[in-house]
């Protein structure tokens, strides 16, 4: 942890330029630091994960699975499946409800994490299906979008801050179900979909911008961009992921410098805060997170402590 020691230190103090975003931005986000925009991002983060939402997870959520397509473990199992549309629907709009959000905010949660797939941005950009496993269910998938900026929207009545995660990117980034289909093959790691999944992130800053600066009024509580939820090379060889790391970042930077971007650490914390030290001295400007992912639920001891004591941590 020597690295991340040193990356903290290093950062503690650093004082961000102004990068105002370009018109149309409203003044209320564009005003001298700090305004509310910043007090979202750079404070405290006590938050919670949105699981099973938009990105269906079987073990949280079974529901949606009665009419999917064997072996019904996945978003695309259930897209597929007979009557997959209303399915995904009625659970987008039931799973999380306003008295949800009243919940989460009167506990002290100030921030959400929301796992989407690369087509629910479909309905926006068409594009995101192609050569993909989710060409031609465009139709399925064209109302997430709206409820996915609904989400932001609702999450600010409440002050909290909402990080967008990239959790199904094409050819899927892991082996596991809710990274969009069953196949326990892993693709992602081809020069054509990472190519894809860039382009597909481009196109997810740029709505989700265009969105929060456009609405009335301005939304300030976009915290971040996930770009990809917990990448796992199948041969271990994580040089092509890192490299792409590089190359997305810049071309996130030019879109929206402001914008916090968070990069998965592959559970190698100490060789991924090498590679965020790096892409902070090519990106000065950049605001970046390392996301490293502890689970407190795989051994006897963990599933025996109370949720209450697991937050006390």
């Amino acid at each position: 942890m020597d690295k991340v020691k040193s990356f903290l230190h290093k950062h503690a103090h650093h004082q961000y330029p102004e990068h105002p975003p370009p018109p149309p931005a409203p003044a209320a986000l564009t005003e001298s630091f700090p305004n509310e925009q910043d007090f979202y991002r750079y404070r405290k983060q006590r938050g919670v994960n949105l699981g099973s939402w938009f990105v269906l997870e079987r073990w949280i959520a079974d529901t949606p699975y009665r009419f999917a397509v064997a072996p019904g473990q996945s978003d695309h199992d259930v897209a597929r499946g007979s009557y997959g549309k209303q399915v995904l629907e009625k659970h987008w709009d039931q799973w999380i409800s306003e008295s949800d959000w009243e919940w989460i905010a009167q506990r002290g949660i100030n921030t959400v994490r929301i796992p989407i797939g690369f087509y629910h941005l479909c309905s926006v950009d068409p594009s995101v299906l192609d050569g993909t496993d989710f060409a031609g269910l465009g139709n399925v998938f064209e109302g997430a979008w709206g409820r996915i900026t609904n989400a932001i929207a609702t999450a600010h009545r409440y002050g909290i801050g909402v990080l967008i995660d990239l959790h199904a990117a094409p050819g899927k980034q892991n082996a596991d179900a809710h990274s969009g289909t069953s196949s326990p093959n892993i693709s992602f790691f081809t020069s054509s979909h990472m190519s894809h999944t860039a382009h597909i992130l481009t196109s997810l800053l740029t709505h989700l911008t265009t969105f929060t600066r456009t609405h009335n009024p301005p939304l300030p509580n976009l915290v971040g961009i996930e770009l990809l939820n917990e990448p796992n090379p199948p041969t271990n060889d994580h040089s092509a992921l890192q490299k792409w790391y590089h190359s997305t970042v810049s071309a996130l930077q030019k879109i929206d410098p402001s914008m916090p971007l968070y990069l998965g650490d592959s559970w190698r914390t100490d060789e991924y805060a090498g590679v965020l030290e790096q892409l902070a001295k090519e990106n000065p400007t950049a605001i970046l997170a390392l996301d490293h992912h502890l689970y407190r639920c795989f051994t006897q001891g963990d599933a025996a402590t109370p949720a209450a004591a697991h937050a006390g941590a």
